[in-house]
């Protein structure tokens, strides 16, 4: 549900904490998708051998990737009329497949 928030309303949702999201797994398969949608195949995406050798010792999601999963889970927020009037304040992560992401706001 839709809920719009008034200006005179604002300060009433000082430190409101909206519910947790539901939590999304990461595939290895989603990242490859998302390499072959951005022509990104950058070894520690798409290559589970070659990854392991990094510091990381396993591929990684794309930055773009962990930002739009990040939007899409905070997509299940529906407090405010407008999306674009949401608070932008991400805390990223390194995602690797198997991961499961969630979002959560105050």
């Amino acid at each position: 549900m839709t809920t719009t928030i008034k200006a005179a309303e604002v300060a009433d949702y000082i430190g409101f904490e909206a519910e947790a999201t539901d939590w999304h797994t990461v595939t290895q398969e989603q990242i490859n998708q998302f390499a072959d949608c951005t022509l990104d195949h950058q070894f520690i995406h798409t290559d589970p051998v070659k990854a392991k050798e990094t510091q990381f010792g396993s591929t990684i999601a794309h930055g773009f990737l962990s930002v739009a999963l990040a939007s899409m889970v905070q997509a299940q927020q529906q407090f405010c009329k407008h999306p674009w009037h949401r608070s932008a304040g991400y805390s990223i992560r390194t995602i690797y497949p198997g991961c499961t992401c969630t979002t959560h706001r105050r």
